[in-house]
């Protein structure tokens, strides 16, 4: 069962989600009272779950080198997770902001971590009824978002995670108080299109990375053998 601690924590972070500034069109997710309550709750669930499998499974997929490291679990500022648009980048002009490229995914997805380090997600999604815990993992994420979370986190800056699951790679897209937005790939392995691009803190250029992505996207669509 969560602590008060924990539940009070839990509620912090995602009161923070309510005034979210997301990029995308200028627009922000706002929750209402009633979603903010079946985020808190799903959050809360997911972080016990996350207790009983690293007490059952083997820590190393969540993470952890520890089994005792579940106890110094703590949530992260949430990520709305957006999907790159195969439309947009098919039209793709060098000068757009890669906010024009992306849709929402209506999934939020929350660090967890350990001593400032991000170790697994809990993500939601958006269902006709609601929010609800979809899953607990993504590991692999781990070391991109630390590198993000530690140089931006602490600025006036909205932090997304854009996913391009066709193309099989994950990017981390910062907007800062001014408006310059920062693209960042984020998987622990290279990536398999272009093994250059990889999680080492660089910065990606969208000018060269739209047309590979809109390329990687057609190769690896369903029904195809790249």
């Amino acid at each position: 069962m969560l602590s008060y601690r924990t539940l009070i924590a839990v509620s912090s972070v995602v009161l923070s989600l309510a005034t979210l500034d997301v990029g995308a069109a200028s627009r922000k997710l706002v929750l209402t009272p009633a979603e903010q309550a079946q985020v808190e709750q799903q959050v809360a669930k997911g972080l016990a779950v996350a207790r009983k499998l690293v007490a059952r499974d083997d820590p190393a997929d969540f993470g952890l080198q520890q089994r005792e490291d579940v106890a110094r679990l703590q949530l992260g500022r949430p990520l709305e997770t957006y999907a790159f648009d195969r439309p947009a980048l098919q039209s793709f002009q060098s000068g757009q902001a890669a906010t024009e490229l992306i849709v929402s995914a209506d999934i939020i997805k929350y660090p967890v971590m350990v001593d400032g380090t991000v170790r697994f997600l809990i993500t939601l999604e958006k269902e006709l009824a609601g929010w609800k815990l979809a899953s607990i993992g993504s590991a692999n994420l781990g070391k991109g978002l630390t590198l993000v979370l530690e140089r931006f986190g602490g600025q006036r800056a909205s932090i997304m995670l854009v996913e391009a699951r066709e193309a099989r790679a994950a990017f981390a897209l910062v907007k800062e108080e001014g408006g310059r937005e920062r693209l960042f790939y984020v998987y622990d392995t290279p990536w398999l299109f272009n093994p250059n691009v990889r999680n080492d803190g660089a910065e990606q250029s969208l000018k060269a990375l739209a047309p590979q992505l809109r390329s990687a996207m057609d190769a690896f669509a369903p029904g195809t053998n790249p």
